[in-house]
């Protein structure tokens, strides 16, 4: 199989998507989070959470890349699973947090136990 049909299988088969934001030049203004589909159609994933990502900073002048993947990496620095969203159910996906700032993991954290979620730093896990 060519090089090329492997990615467009690994796309097919992605049931993740990379987002990496780049706020300006130095290092503590980029961040990467990894959206992993649970329980959601695939064109509902795509266009509902990683497209959203780059849609709802279209206009802030914010470099966006999207990567699609079949899992997220497993070197995250923190993970967000079972977050309840605004339907009252669990969220369809789980969050993974990589090279974020204190600032940032912080405020990931705060929104993973306010909305329920179980939040998990480094292998430490808290409800």
């Amino acid at each position: 199989m060519s090089a090329a049909a492997c990615a467009q299988d690994a796309v097919e088969a992605a049931a993740s998507c990379l987002v990496s934001h780049e706020y300006g030049e130095s290092e503590d203004q980029k961040t990467v989070t990894c959206f992993e589909n649970v329980s959601l159609e695939r064109a509902s994933f795509e266009s509902g959470v990683c497209q959203w990502q780059s849609d709802a900073q279209a206009d802030a002048k914010v470099k966006i890349k999207t990567t699609f993947l079949p899992y997220c990496p497993r070197t995250f620095v923190a993970f967000c699973d079972r977050l309840v969203i605004g339907t009252g159910n669990v969220a369809p996906v789980k969050i993974f947090l990589y090279d974020k700032s204190e600032d940032v993991l912080a405020r990931a954290e705060k929104q993973c136990l306010g909305g329920g979620g179980k939040w998990t730093v480094n292998a430490e896990e808290t409800e």
